[in-house]
């Protein structure tokens, strides 16, 4: 696994993008400041930072579900319809 770099005294997560998602993410490398200059402290902070960005970029080669305006249309229509009776639930029981 790789660790926290230092780039003007403050620790940050450093990592290439993987060549398989480059072109579609827009860098070649990603750098962020795990806002501490203490080294224990970066430690802790970088698991959850490499977890995020394998997380984007995992969701990057999935691929985009891209919908037409009534694809999305209706899958709100069913979120809503399926939502409905619980709000009516809840309307009912507030004094």
């Amino acid at each position: 696994m790789s660790r926290p770099v230092i780039i003007r005294g403050v620790y940050c997560y450093r990592r290439r993008v993987p060549a398989n998602v480059k072109k579609r993410y827009g860098k070649s490398v990603v750098k962020q400041s795990l806002n501490t200059r203490d080294p224990t402290l970066a430690r802790a902070r970088f698991p959850a930072v490499a977890a995020n960005y394998q997380s984007v970029f995992d969701n990057i080669r999935l691929g985009v579900l891209e919908l037409t305006r009534e694809q999305a249309e209706a899958i709100a229509g069913e979120i809503y319809h399926a939502a409905c009776p619980l709000l009516e639930h809840h309307r009912g029981a507030m004094p």
